[in-house]
């Protein structure tokens, strides 16, 4: 086989696998809560002023591309999680605090988590200063849609 030939077949090789891991990695494979938390506050030396005003939510699916993935929370730090049923279905997410403002977090929800059109899901929504002390909780059910 000439050069052009070889180059070819490795071109459609390379062109074959780079689909393949598109086509896995694009496939709807469970569900994330988008967050966008409203707080009223601020961070001045040691001292953590926090109020929660609003949590709206919503609950969508995912590809294995786009999961969230786990990380350390931060202090201060403005952390959320999702219950149903009274278990955690994610873990525990944040985003750092630094006073007044909307905070948006994504929150990957277990593959395990079953969660039908009609469910309720319990958001649960902390600000936290740099020792990881609550300073404001708020929870705000949702409905899965």
């Amino acid at each position: 086989m000439n050069i052009s030939k070889i180059l070819i077949v490795i071109l459609v090789i390379i062109g074959l696998t780079v689909a393949g891991i598109y086509y896995t990695g694009s496939k709807k494979e469970g569900l994330i809560l988008k967050t966008e938390i409203q707080i009223n506050g601020s961070v001045s030396g040691n001292t953590t002023v926090a109020e929660i005003e609003n949590i709206t939510a919503h609950i969508e699916p995912y590809s294995k591309i786009g999961v969230p993935t786990i990380s350390g929370l931060d202090a201060p730090g403005v952390m959320a999680v999702v219950i149903h049923k009274t278990q955690m279905i994610g873990f525990w997410t944040s985003a750092p605090y630094t006073g007044t403002g909307i905070y948006n977090i994504t929150i990957g929800l277990a593959p395990d988590a079953n969660l039908k059109p009609g469910d309720i899901v319990s958001v649960n929504v902390r600000v936290v200063d740099k020792k990881g002390n609550n300073i404001a909780i708020r929870n705000e059910e949702i409905r899965y849609e």
